[in-house]
């Protein structure tokens, strides 16, 4: 009997820091393209995460991020 492994190497840990790449329009070549926000979830039916920004009181959904997992919001 084959015992198939749950791919579990998307899960990250809850309140972690993370980056997400802003998408507005008309950013100049050398603004910032990342913001720092805090992970909170999964987005339900996709493969997308949820993330706060308690400095714009915001809420992001996207699946482009980079995750510091060992770093806390201060």
């Amino acid at each position: 009997m084959v015992r198939e492994e749950t791919p579990v190497h998307f899960l990250k840990v809850f309140g972690c820091v993370a980056y997400i790449k802003q998408v507005r329009p008309h950013l100049a070549k050398l603004d910032d393209k990342g913001i720092k926000v805090i992970f909170i979830g999964y987005q339900d039916g996709t493969k997308a995460y949820k993330f706060f920004d308690p400095e714009a009181a915001r809420f992001y959904v996207s699946r482009d991020a980079i995750f510091d997992e060992d770093a806390r919001w201060n």
